[in-house]
């Protein structure tokens, strides 16, 4: 009696092993499917947390990491100011030369002049860029 039951147990194993390695082999020889064009963008179908009320959840700390906050122009190192690629278009802002001269002149007086080394919160544009929250 328990040869027969062996046997059709051994009989159903092989069957089932063979039946889904046959499978595996069929899917191995297609070819990749290649990426169905949508006509919806895939970032405009995310659908982000939200609160109870069904408006979007925009808690949790916003913060930017790059060097922007010095100089939005790409940059390289200075006295307390790590080098940075920026985040201006084009690599430089048309400025007109009395507004290069007043960028420049800021740039030199930063450890006197600046809000932040007051420990004065920063303004718009530029809390943006800061490194923390």
């Amino acid at each position: 009696m328990k040869k027969p039951i062996a046997t059709i147990g051994a009989a159903t194993s092989l069957a089932l092993l063979t039946i889904g390695m046959g499978a595996g082999l069929a899917q191995a020889q297609r070819g990749a499917t290649p990426p169905r064009a949508s006509a919806v963008d895939p970032a405009s179908t995310y659908n982000g947390p939200r609160t109870p009320d069904r408006k979007p959840d925009l808690n949790g700390i916003w913060q930017a990491l790059g060097t922007a906050h010095w100089n939005i122009e790409a940059h390289s190192a200075s006295e307390g100011v790590p080098a940075g690629f920026g985040v201006v278009e084009g690599g430089t802002i048309p400025y007109q030369p009395w507004a290069l001269a007043k960028r420049n002149e800021n740039f030199q007086n930063r450890l006197m002049a600046d809000p932040l080394r007051k420990c004065y919160m920063p303004g718009v544009p530029r809390a943006m860029y800061l490194p923390f929250p």
